[in-house]
């Protein structure tokens, strides 16, 4: 018969990944309607893409659509970029990890990460153009 050892090591209590409003985020992965997502953002670099404002999300799953977030500095709301998630990060510690000219307009590269809110973005529906004469 076999022992019951029962649990080995120090017992980790996982710390919460988001803090998530009543709206919380949608199977999609975006926040829910009027929803913000608080967390920490950091940088990677897509060699197949120099620039461009791209991001991150843990949710995104590759051949999901990609759709547009903003993201602001949590100590300062005034400083945000609008990005669109196009890529799945496998590390579900933080919110969002940005392309390196998005986190630039947050903070310094050499900061690494930086505490910030993430929400959808507005739509911009462009006026219909009317080609008829």
């Amino acid at each position: 018969m076999a022992a019951d050892l029962g649990h080995v090591g120090p017992v980790r209590t996982p710390r919460p990944v988001l803090e998530l409003p009543s709206g919380g985020i949608n199977e999609g992965g975006l926040p829910a309607q009027g929803g913000v997502v608080r967390g920490e953002a950091s940088w990677y670099r897509d060699p197949n893409s120099p620039g461009g404002l791209y991001g991150a999300v843990h949710s995104y799953r590759f051949g999901d659509p990609r759709y547009s977030v903003r993201v602001c500095r949590a100590d300062n709301d005034d400083v945000c970029v609008t990005v669109t998630v196009r890529d799945h990060m496998a590390n579900a510690v933080r919110a969002i990890d940005l392309s390196p000219t998005a986190f630039a307009r947050l903070a310094p590269l050499s900061r690494g990460v930086v505490q910030v809110t993430v929400s959808r973005a507005p739509r911009i529906e462009l006026p219909a153009t009317d080609t008829a004469p």
